[in-house]
């Protein structure tokens, strides 16, 4: 009988032992399964020690039983995990602000658990309390206010690398050593872990097939408007503009240009702005500081947002991310004075096409808040289906050096000949 329970143990202990493994991983970090391991290491010295003629006699007889035991506790372990895995994705979650960016309201929300009321997940709350830290399962990083990490980081918190800005805005010499502290990333990037752009045109749930816009044309008396307020951008749209003027009309409003809007100046007051726009304007320039890649900005949602037909220039892929004919882009174009020939020529019927997509897309937004929520209560991270690298190195040295073309007004105007 002794020598069959000293058997038992072989076969026993080293499940257990794969029980406690999985399941420390979901466990706080203090815990330390070491004394175990060392346990078993004793079981198992001992256990060599016995009469192998015994283990023989009984091995066949248990085998069976063996078996079946591991069968029962197999299942009683996917059972725990489960549970576990449940237990956690209910738990309340809390992401910390480190960056001061990020408190801003035009940014985010305001800090606290009020914000998450309209969400899927409700049980998260923000805060930038840094005398949080040890209880923050996320902490979120402005890419352009590149920080001093906290001086200590628990394994199960998120360093999340988060923007909306162009890599030549938020390039900074210490990127490496944040792309070695960062494991996650969110923004307008498509191949970030979360892809949050500005905004995302979404099939309407009940889009009006009988619905045409009509836009009475001759009521636009204005050609081209355009609404600026960096005078002197890195893609050098402005070179562009200055020869699309030379063939047609373009009223520029801003800091940049002699028109104002109600009195209104700045790229952010857009609102009088575009009312006066849709009202005697045709076009408008939503042309990008950068030419990087995926990025577009708040330029061409705008636009969007009014009845107004966009010209774009920019790194997105305006073909495919965009519903047909919402646009205009200016490389589709040999020159300017192409596209300001086509521009003038355009008929009524042409231009009212270019609006037609509203009766079936929206414009989208993700909100910031409730994407991280949802994230820390139901994805393949939290069902521990994903396991997220410790750092993104690499990514950020093509993010900041390899992602953006902001020669290409030279190439346009090489290969166009203007």
């Amino acid at each position: 009988m002794t020598s069959a329970k000293r058997f038992t143990l072989i076969v026993v202990v080293p499940v257990g032992l794969i029980i406690l493994v999985i399941i420390s991983k979901w466990l706080p970090d203090t815990v330390d399964i070491n004394n175990n391991n060392n346990n078993n290491n004793n079981n198992n010295n001992n256990s060599n020690n016995n009469n192998h003629s015994v283990e023989s006699d009984v091995k066949n007889d248990n085998s069976t039983n063996t078996n079946k035991e591991r069968e029962r506790t197999d299942r009683e372990l996917d059972l725990n995990t489960f549970e576990i895995i449940e237990r956690r994705r209910n738990l309340s979650k809390t992401i910390l602000f480190w960056t001061p960016r990020l408190k801003d309201p035009y940014w985010s929300t305001p800090a606290g658990k009020v914000a998450f009321q309209g969400c899927r997940y409700s049980n998260c709350e923000f805060t930038a309390d840094k005398d949080r830290l040890d209880e923050a399962d996320m902490l979120l990083f402005y890419c352009s206010e590149l920080p001093h990490f906290p001086d200590s980081r628990h394994s199960h918190q998120l360093y999340v690398h988060v923007t909306w800005e162009a890599p030549k805005k938020a390039r900074s010499r210490r990127y490496g050593l944040y792309g070695e502290a960062i494991n996650m990333t969110v923004g307008y990037r498509k191949d970030a872990n979360i892809y949050l752009p500005y905004f995302i045109p979404e099939p309407r749930e009940d889009p009006e097939e009988n619905y045409t816009i009509r836009i009475p044309f001759d009521n636009r008396s204005r050609s081209v408007a355009w609404l600026v307020s960096n005078c002197n951008p890195v893609s050098r749209r402005d070179i562009y503009v200055k020869e699309l003027s030379k063939y047609i009309d373009v009223d520029i409003y801003g800091k940049c240009g002699n028109n104002s809007c109600d009195d209104v100046h700045g790229e952010h007051a857009h609102g009088p702005c575009f009312r006066k726009f849709e009202t005697f304007y045709k076009f408008y320039l939503a042309l990008e500081n950068n030419i990087c890649k995926d990025y577009y900005t708040e330029k061409l949602m705008n636009s969007f947002e009014h009845e107004i037909v966009p010209i774009v220039f920019g790194g997105a892929d305006y073909e495919h991310d965009f519903p047909k004919g919402s646009l205009i882009n200016i490389v589709d174009f040999p020159n300017p004075k192409d596209l300001a020939n086509y521009l003038k020529t355009m008929t009524e019927e042409e231009y009212n096409s270019h609006l037609q997509w509203k009766a079936k897309y929206r414009i989208g937004i993700r909100l910031l808040h409730c994407t991280l929520c949802e994230f820390l209560h139901d994805s393949a991270y939290t069902r521990g289906e994903q396991i997220l690298p410790p750092s993104y190195g690499g990514y950020y040295s093509k993010w900041w050096d390899d992602s953006c073309h902001n020669d290409l007004i030279y190439e346009l105007k090489e290969k166009g000949g203007w």
